[in-house]
């Protein structure tokens, strides 16, 4: 019996009485059903039918009955009149109003908005109560006095917000997280927290604005975002070194904050934390910090004292804004202290009405809503220091009309130009990024025409979405994958060819672009449309003549009264018509599939018949359509989604031909709806609502029948898990979150884990995966800071993207030889991570996206000779990795894949290789010579960019052309090689000051490019030299220090916007037969009095300024 009460199925009975005799009665001692039942064959001698849903029916043989399921108190005091038992009562607002404030004994939980905005002064909570609903004391304005129950585990959203009289709160120590509790309780001013308290979350104590202390527990894990912003009196903070992440804007605005510990074990503070603390003195960042955002620290004007990790150049290992960078070398330079920085942030703090915008060339990013909603700039050229531009860096800039963008650039991120509706102009080398991010031009409803560069691999969803005036566009070789909608609402486009490159095009691509003629698209061997297209594309598409046969109807496709078309056969999309209010479908005889919760919450929805030629289900299709009660399903039905029917309490006829097994994922509920429905059900998922409903916890917290666990079951409680034998999936997210998790045991069993399975268990040292799994799919372990030993499967295939991402203490692993591909940032911030070592005749084949960034510490790496791909950013600031051997099967490099290895000596490149990615080799300091194999025929630009060691470099003989920036900043060049051959003569184009430096080696330099970078510092007059050909793009734009410039006769070219929105005194002269850009000089300004000028200029935005003279125009050679 004591063995018994831990079975939930009925097969666990009946399998107990099979084992000994002496079990053969045990059934008959029961009297009540542990479990849900339909009769009482199982247990005959119940005296007591316990319900445990809302739709289980009491058997008339039997006398008493309880109920196991939540009820509201008024419908308890009924059931009490009856003598029914009642487990889980929650006390509603209703019964609040009925019955009054105090909360009687027994109550278990308080329902969502029960006291909000009630008159109460004090309320007592009884021990009885285990759990609290969202907003319920939200707003009540007197309440000044609570005692919560000492079993509460969670203080829900909102619980007490807007409590403005609470001035004291004891929180008992059973509370082990408090999500926002607390907002806006203005007179709070003292709270004492739980000890075993594990998570702050997002906005706890936001607008807590008397809140003048608080001491920490040493259990805390976690504080959410905004958690204490604008807790404006709490002037001191000191945190337990149990604390590892803190998140954006946590003390945002706590502006009398002056002194803070961060934890010794931190690992990750996030954007503007601590923006705007103005009484912030000092500032240390322990070493243990993996990640930290731009921006932490942005208006901390009075510090007095920071200090933080300096890689082996000696610029601090995080990112800061070029306000926080001027802040800290300000205060380094008190004592003395040298300081550098790496990739500063440039933020448009206050915000430019400048019409053509200036960012700071010591920045190397545009940081995310850097410029957004700007409404002065009418230009910008971005300047070539910048590498990345983040997500909506200049989203509804609505003047922005041109744009620059240089060689340099790597990343144009989501959202980036979104809603700039006068941009016409985007001027993108073809040499750039490689994705086109998502919705990265969207709304831009003025752009007509744009130049993909061939850089591009991927164009994500939305990218165009709304370009209504977008006449011409081409897409190159090489790019694999168009997103979803990428084209919706391009209605002037025209034409359009889709390279045979092209695996993957999105649902509604193509919607809504009327004016399309011609289409050159890849097809099937059988000549037709091999992509899923919504049914409006494919009358597109049969207008054109291209025929399609994979026809999804989505909710652009279908009219107000949610007709289905009857001409082709059809799959319904995901969530298609979920929430609908209608009571009935016809669905006809065309459709053969349905999507993803096609039919959820359809709370209408009572009967739904299938026609037979459906043959697959997606998941959770009619999930939460709690009225629906009977429907029909082709028996032939090859699958059915996971939790298909959860939620559909009323169901209780089920038409599956003569099918009685029901083969699909279901959770525990689900089954006995089903088999109420007269189906069997053997593949059980145990659920989060198995877990609320059923109540029933055990160890490992998974129930022993059940083949799988759905995500989100388990949360910060958790510290120890043995997974039983019977399990033989671990679901997406399962243990997200887990962050007192300590120990877990796979078993043998298991065969799939799915995305972000172990991500965020903070506290869980070492993970090994069963010899089954073949595939480690995305985020699986990201951001397990304590995870030290990772044992993989010898079956593995492949690591997905952010597996170990941020797994600061990994410091070895093995990769098994059947590794093909290790993902997108996979090991990404592992900084302890040493050694990496591969097991013998690897299959490895493809590094992605930053794989290996910042692994500080990694000292060796041997690349299989299997490996044809690395991808960018894979070893930047891999600052200890001294050599490495690129073998002869590698064909491509992307960008910086070893920038700043500031160690590295010895790298052998073995012929083979074809092209090299931009910045490649930047900035590794300690390199002194290397050998370009003549397979190479592209090398981008600045691959060897302040490598100031380098003292011998051999060039591909098969290179035709280099970028102006490839050897800049190599001070230390004796000898260069093309091929085996030592030249006297660089036939590529370079920069004057690089220029310099080969000429004083005896090598001539004929194509010498003037930049920006060559303009002398502190200099108004200048000159550009003799030998100088080309003047560069955007060479003297923006430029206010220089009075004149005089140009001598070898110039050739005046580039791009090289004079763009500058200041002069005079106009520079022009040589005869120059070439001259049409957009050289534009918005040129000639004064009388340049310091004048620009005192009026910022006292006066609006000035209208005097544009370059027509005689300069005049002698001018147009291009």
């Amino acid at each position: 019996m004591v063995i018994a009460k831990y079975f939930e199925y009925e097969s666990d009975f009946i399998n107990i009485i099979c084992t000994c005799k002496k079990n053969k009665n045990i059934l008959e001692m029961f009297h009540y059903n542990p479990i849900p039942i339909l009769s009482t064959t199982l247990f005959p001698n119940i005296e007591t039918h316990y319900l445990y849903f809302p739709f289980d029916k009491k058997l008339p043989s039997v006398k008493l009955e309880a109920i196991c399921y939540e009820v509201t108190y008024s419908q308890f005091l009924e059931f009490q009149k009856e003598k029914i038992k009642c487990f889980k009562i929650t006390y509603t607002q209703n019964d609040r109003i009925k019955y009054g404030n105090i909360i009687p004994y027994g109550i278990n939980k308080i329902g969502e908005h029960c006291f909000e905005e009630s008159d109460i002064k004090e309320i007592v909570i009884p021990n009885s109560v285990t759990s609290l609903g969202n907003n319920c004391f939200a707003h009540c304005t007197k309440l000044s006095s609570v005692q919560l129950s000492s079993n509460l585990v969670n203080l829900p959203f909102m619980c007490f917000s807007s409590c403005i009289n609470l001035t004291t709160m004891i929180i008992p120590d059973s509370v082990q997280s408090m999500d926002a509790s607390f907002f806006n309780c203005q007179h709070l001013q003292s709270i004492t927290l739980s000890t075993t308290l594990k998570y702050i979350g997002c906005s706890c104590f936001k607008f807590c604005v008397s809140l003048h202390s608080i001491k920490f527990p040493s259990s805390l894990h976690c504080i959410g975002q905004n958690a204490f912003n604008c807790c404006i009196l709490l002037d001191k903070i000191l945190l337990p070194d149990s604390v590892y992440k803190i998140d954006e804007e946590a003390f945002s605005k706590c502006s009398t904050l002056s002194s803070i510990r961060l934890s010794a074990d931190l690992a990750e503070i996030g954007r503007n934390c601590f923006k705007n603390c103005h009484s912030l003195r000092e500032f240390i960042i322990p070493p243990s910090v993996c990640l930290m955002e731009a921006g932490v620290l942005t208006n901390c004007n009075r510090i007095e004292f920071f200090d933080a990790t300096q890689d082996k150049n000696g610029d601090f290992i995080y990112e800061f804004t070029q306000h926080e960078s001027e802040m800290i070398k300000r205060v380094c330079q008190i004592y003395n202290k040298k300081v550098g920085f790496y990739n500063i942030n440039y933020i448009d703090e206050n915000q430019q009405t400048e019409k053509d915008a200036i960012i700071d060339f010591n920045c190397s990013i545009i940081a995310k809503e850097a410029f957004k909603d700007n409404k002065f700039i009418e230009s910008i050229a971005i300047p070539p220091s910048i590498i990345h531009c983040d997500n909506s860096c200049f989203e509804n800039c609505t003047s922005l009309t041109s744009v620059y963008i240089p060689t340099s650039l790597t990343a144009l991120c989501d959202s980036a130009f979104e809603g700039c509706i006068n941009l016409k102009i985007i001027d993108i080398p073809m040499c750039s990024f490689e994705y086109v991010h998502s919705e990265v031009f969207k709304d831009c409803s003025s752009l007509q025409h744009i130049q993909i560069p061939t850089s591009v691999h991927t164009m994500c969803d939305s990218c165009f979405e709304n370009c209504i005036n977008l006449i011409e566009l081409n897409i190159p070789n090489g790019v694999t994958k168009i997103g979803e909608t990428c084209f919706i609402n391009c209605s002037s486009m025209t034409g359009l060819t889709i390279p045979s490159s092209v695996e993957i095009i999105g649902l509604e691509c193509f919607v809504n672009c009327s004016s399309l003629q011609s289409l050159q698209i890849p097809l099937d061997s059988n000549g037709n449309y091999k992509f899923p297209i919504s049914y409006n594309e494919y009358l597109l598409f049969k207008s054109l003549g291209i025929h399609c046969n994979n026809i999804v109807l989505t909710q652009n496709d279908i009219d107000e009264d949610e007709n289905i078309p009857i001409d082709v056969p059809l799959k319904l999309n995901n969530e298609l018509f979920r929430g609908s209010n209608e009571n009935h479908f016809i669905i006809p005889s065309n459709v053969i599939e349905i999507g993803d919760l096609c039919f959820g919450e359809c709370f209408q929805l009572t009967s739904l018949e299938l026609p037979s030629s459906i043959t697959k289900i997606g998941k959770e299709a009619f999930s939460g359509s709690s009225q629906l009660k009977e429907i029909k399903i082709p028996s032939k039905i090859s699958k059915i989604g996971s939790f298909s029917f959860e939620g559909c309490y009323n169901l209780t006829h089920i038409d599956f031909g003569n099918r009685k097994d029901y083969p699909f994922t279901v959770s525990l509920i689900c089954s006995y709806i089903l088999k109420r429905c007269g189906l069997h059900c053997n593949n059980l998922c145990y659920s989060r609502n198995d877990f609320l409903l059923l109540n029933k916890i055990y160890s490992s917290h998974i129930p022993y029948f059940a083949s799988s666990c759905c995500n989100d079951v388990y949360n910060y409680q958790l510290e120890r898990c043995i997974i039983p034998t019977t399990i033989t999936r671990i679901c997406s997210n399962q243990f997200f979150d887990c962050v007192s998790l300590t120990y877990i045991d796979i078993p043998s069993s298991v065969s799939k884990i799915g995305r972000a399975s172990f991500a965020n268990c903070y506290s869980l040292k070492e993970i090994i995966f069963p010899p089954q799994v073949i595939k480690l799919k995305d985020n699986v372990c990201m951001s397990n800071y304590l995870l030290t030993k990772v044992i993989l499967p010898t079956s593995l295939t492949r690591i997905g993207n952010y597996s170990f991402y941020s797994c600061r203490s990994l410091q070895s692993i093995k990769i098994p030889k059947y590794v093909q591909f290790i993902g997108k940032a996979c090991f990404n911030r592992c900084t302890s991570l040493k050694h990496i070592k591969f097991e013998q005749n690897c299959e490895l084949s493809h590094l992605s996206f930053s794989a290996f960034y910042k692994c500080f510490t990694l000292e060796s790496f041997h690349l299989p000779t299997t490996v044809s791909r690395i991808d960018s950013f894979c070893f930047f600031k891999c600052e200890n990795l001294t050599s490495i051997t690129l073998p002869s099967s590698l064909k491509h490099l992307g960008y910086v894949v070893f920038k700043r290895c500031f160690s590295l000596q010895n790298i052998i490149i073995e012929n083979g290789l074809l092209d090299i990615g931009k910045g490649c080799f930047s900035s590794c300091t300690s390199l002194q010579s290397i050998c370009i194999p003549n397979s190479v025929s592209r090398m981008e630009g600045g691959c060897f960019l302040h490598c100031k060691s380098l003292t011998s470099l051999t060039l591909s003989s098969s290179l035709k052309t280099l970028h102006v920036a490839c050897i800049d900043g190599c001070t230390s060049l004796k000898q260069i090689y093309i091929g085996n051959k030592r030249i006297k003569e660089y036939p590529f184009d370079i920069s004057y000051k690089q220029s310099l430096i080969l000429n004083s080696i005896g090598i001539n330099t004929p194509h010498v490019i003037f930049t920006s970078h060559d303009i002398p510092p502190n200099q108004s007059n200048i000159e550009v030299p003799n030998g100088v050909i080309v003047i560069d793009d955007n060479c003297f734009r923006n430029n206010r220090k220089i009075d004149t410039v005089t140009i001598n006769d070898s110039i050739k070219l005046i580039g791009k916007y090289a004079f763009k929105s500058s200041i002069l005194l005079q106009p520079p002269n022009i040589p005869n037969g120059c070439v001259v850009d049409p957009t050289a000089f534009e918005d040129m300004k000639i004064v009388k009095n340049k310091h004048d000028f620009l005192q009026q200029f910022q006292n006066n935005k609006s000035t209208q300024l005097k544009h370059i003279p027509n005689n300069v125009e005049d002698q001018c050679s147009i291009a």
